[in-house]
């Protein structure tokens, strides 16, 4: 026996050594005394079950890129076996157990976590990345539901899928791709919680416009582009076919489609559904596009525009990300209202791409001194600015500002006339529209700054790097070449129709034909029909898109107004909200909400908004009554609305919450005698509640309540006579009337009943002198308390109450001394009156006279 076999058994006899005494020697004596071949039998078994071990639980967990580069090297002695055995393929990766982990997660981390701090820097440094890097949370919609700022926990149950696919969908500059690359950035987090798959971290592969092919359709093609991109991303020469096709359906890459709307075949020819083609190699992908692709689409992201009310709080941070903190609010402020005043009147909204284009405008002429003065006041103006931000550096013998914009119009035209859609233009053809303008500027210029770019591998074409800047430039080599001519206008417009999937597909062009034709009103003449024309085909519906943008816009102003961080922000949206008025309603809550702001501007907004809107907003206001924070802001509110809300506040005052009638009490106040409607409820609250307040109510009211109060205070129990003799003092002069009721409330048998008469008397008697023969026999009641308050009334009554001197005068006898004091404060009041008396008839009121 060789000294291999020998030590095969020996080893096969320790391994047995390790069980139960008794089975290990069985074994043992099973195993001596067993054929040879049974023998080498079991040694192999063995040694493939300690080989297993140590491959399970040592290699793949401390060495995986070992296991992986063994499996790539062993794949490559696989053997065919000759004809007579059939040709099968002998697999050693197979044989050595290694080819059952070439596509463990384990072993594809180890190789991602290799790549990724290379994968992550290649991709921030890219010109897709870099032209994008300030990224702006703004709202949109996922699968139809409004989100404020996408997180990654968000979309991570899509993620999570086995195979997925998310549809990034929008009008061109409405940031897909600075949404897609922000995505990318989510699949490279460390931390899983802020992964877009939390058990593992993706590749990000970016495929872009320029394509001779049809992605959706040509798989090979496809995944050598991906494998490609994929080797560039993370610097290595070679990336093994198998290795990729695991990365793949792993998820571990994520593909970026950017742009499949303006990749060959994806308008004409629409693709097949990416499920329908079992082949299709990413099992994460993730698309941009202007189109409402047939991907069978697992999530569709459609951001939204920047709002008026949310360009203050986006150009601010779109400002600081950028560097720039020496601008000031008030700057900034008046930057965003000229940026809110570019737009049209009827609410609408700015694209980010737009947004962006005026922020870093604003940056420049910042760190250049220049007022904001010289920023652009209507859309093409920007776009021209952009381009000029551009070539900010330009040097002497470059093209000046000027023929710069006219070489770009050009270029724009050339790769727009064909479909009426941002797409790719030989630089033949752009080189001779310059000669025939007799520019001297190249596609070299314009390529330098990044205006266009050229395709490669051929580098025969060219593509405008941003597609609306394409547009809007085309758009002004259309109007200025169709100037007052209706007939090449109507030109311009069948041409339009023609084009595939028009007008939707040609939208965006139109658009800014559209736009570029109301900036130049003033300096070019358009016919009437050119701009009705081109608004029919911008939207199918104007007045459905208009009620729709306007909803949008609602909604968008109520988030503004209860999450911007920013005052100004939230005051405007509140300003706005109520230029809108009763069509605002459904801000009512918010606005309400608003009311606590700490910011005076914004709650002052809030109540101007909220009584813009009116009756609309009557039933939520009355509920929030019962607020106390708030109650003063509503009441000013419900006041300003008018009377219409009387019947709704007399309404309230059967509500359950004591607070809600509480408040509806104090608003009816503030109506006075408009609210005389309420004088019945509001004595039936006062007899259920005890209700002083209703008792207020009824005094402001005024003479509309005196006889129900005069009727309560005959009969009703005893704190609702206390109720309606304070509320009669508060109608003051129109309670004459009442003045006999409450005289003979002075001998009432409650003592508080006495005195709330008597002071209203006093209350009555500082208007009128009507109350005046009342607190004359008032000064001879029983309970000292009225015949005090009488003597009080009196002397601020004043000379108007001259018939009272007498009685006065023998009220200096009386046995209470604070009467006798005041009796002689009210004389001292009378004292014209009094001198006319027999002034020497009153005696020393001190004590030690009285006593006398």
């Amino acid at each position: 026996m060789s000294s291999t076999a020998q030590l095969g058994k020996a080893a096969v006899l320790a391994i047995v050594s390790l069980f139960k005494p008794g089975i290990s020697e069985r074994f043992a004596t099973t195993f001596a005394n067993a054929p040879e071949p049974v023998q080498t039998f079991i040694v192999v078994i063995c040694a493939y079950l300690v080989w297993f071990l140590v491959l399970h639980f040592v290699l793949v967990r401390f060495k995986p890129l070992a296991v992986l580069n063994w499996n790539e090297y062993l794949a490559k002695l696989d053997w065919k076996l000759p004809k007579l055995l059939g040709e099968a393929t002998l697999s050693f990766r197979c044989v050595l157990l290694v080819g059952l982990y070439r596509r463990s997660p384990r072993l594809l981390d180890a190789w991602v976590a290799q790549h990724i701090d290379k994968a992550r820097r290649a991709f921030i440094e890219s010109p897709t990345y870099t032209d994008r890097k300030v990224y702006v949370p703004l709202p949109g919609l996922l699968n139809g539901t409004p989100f404020t700022d996408l997180k990654p926990q968000d979309i991570q149950e899509v993620c999570g899928r086995n195979r997925w696919c998310i549809l990034i969908r929008g009008e061109g500059g409405s940031g897909k791709t600075t949404l897609a690359c922000q995505l990318a950035l989510w699949g490279m987090a460390e931390d899983p919680k802020n992964r877009l798959i939390k058990d593992c971290r993706m590749l990000p592969v970016l495929i872009e416009p320029g394509l001779s092919f049809d992605v959706l359709k040509n798989v090979s093609d496809f995944r050598r582009e991906i494998l490609g991109n994929l080797k560039r991303l993370v610097d290595e020469m070679h990336v093994d076919e198998e290795l990729l096709n695991s990365l793949l359906e792993t998820r571990r890459v994520l593909v970026i489609l950017d742009g499949l709307s303006e990749m060959p075949s994806s308008i004409d020819d629409p693709a097949k559904a990416r499920l329908d083609n079992p082949d299709f190699p990413a099992a994460a992908l993730l698309v941009t596009s202007r189109n409402a692709e047939r991907l069978r689409e697992d999530a569709t992201l459609l951001p939204g525009r920047v709002e008026k009310d949310r360009l203050f709080s986006f150009i601010s941070t779109y400002v600081t990300q950028n560097g720039c903190v020496d601008i000031g609010d008030s700057t900034l402020f008046d930057a965003c209202k000229r940026l809110a005043d570019m737009l049209s009147d009827d609410g609408r909204e700015t694209t980010p791409l737009l947004a962006r284009m005026y922020a870093e405008q604003l940056v420049t002429l910042s760190t250049s001194n220049q007022p904001i003065d010289s920023l652009p006041a209507t859309i093409p103006d920007l776009m021209l600015g952009y381009v000029s931000n551009l070539s900010r550096y330009r040097k002497e013998t470059q093209p000046d500002n000027p023929t710069l914009h006219r070489a770009a119009q050009v270029a724009g035209w050339n790769c727009l006339k064909e479909t009426f859609r941002p797409a790719r233009a030989t630089k033949a053809l752009i080189r001779k529209g310059l000669e025939q303008e007799g520019l001297p500027c190249t596609v070299d210029d314009l390529d330098r700054l990044n205006i266009v770019r050229t395709i490669r591998p051929a580098e025969t074409e060219i593509q405008f790097v941003i597609d609306p800047l394409a547009e809007y430039l085309a758009a002004m080599w259309v109007v200025e070449y169709a100037a007052a001519g209706e007939d090449s206008w109507r030109q311009f417009l069948a041409d339009a129709d023609s084009k595939p999937g028009a007008p939707e597909a040609v939208r965006g062009f139109l658009a800014a034909v559209h736009d570029c034709c109301l900036a130049v009103a003033k300096e070019r003449s358009v016919p009437d029909f050119v701009v009705g024309e081109l608004a029919k085909r911008i939207c199918f519906d104007p007045e459905v898109a208009k009620q729709s943008s306007r909803e949008r816009r609602i909604r968008r102003l109520i988030d503004n107004l209860q999450h911007a961080e920013e005052p100004l922000d939230r005051e405007y949206a509140a300003n706005e909200l109520g230029k809108l008025g009763p069509e605002a309603h459904d801000a009512t809550p918010a606005l309400i909400e608003a009311l606590k702001d700490s910011n005076v501007s914004v709650w002052g907004s809030a109540r101007s908004a909220l009584a813009r809107i009116g009756n609309s907003a009557i039933p939520a206001l009355v509920a929030g009554l019962k607020d106390a924070s708030i109650v003063g802001h509503v009441r000013s509110v419900l006041k300003e609305i008018g009377t219409g809300v009387i019947p709704s506040l007399i309404e309230a005052l059967k509500n359950n919450d004591g607070g809600v009638r509480d408040g509806a009490v104090r608003a009816l106040a503030d109506f006075g005698p408009d609210a005389k409607a309420a004088v019945p409820p509001l004595i039936e609250l006062m007899k259920d509640n005890d209700d002083f307040f209703a008792g207020d109510a009824l005094g402001s009211i005024g003479a509309e309540a005196v006889p129900a109060l005069v009727e309560a205070l005959a009969a009703g129990e005893t704190r609702i006579r206390c109720q309606a003799a304070c509320a009669l003092g508060r109608v003051r002069a129109g309670a004459e009337e009442a003045v006999p009721a409450l005289v003979a409330a002075l001998n009432d048998d409650d003592r508080r009943v006495r005195v709330w008469s008597v002071m209203a008397l006093d209350q009555i008697g500082a208007t009128t002198k009507g109350a005046v023969p009342a607190l004359i026999e008032a000064l001879k009641n029983a309970d000292e308390a009225v015949r005090y308050i009488a003597a009080d009334a009196l002397g601020r009554i004043g000379v108007a109450a001259k018939e009272a001197v007498p009685a006065l005068i023998e009220a200096l006898h009386d046995d209470d001394s604070d009467v006798r004091d005041k009796a002689t404060e009210a004389l001292k009041a009378l004292r014209p009156e009094a001198e006319t008396g027999d002034s020497a008839r009153m005696p020393n009121t001190s004590a030690g006279d009285n006593d006398a």
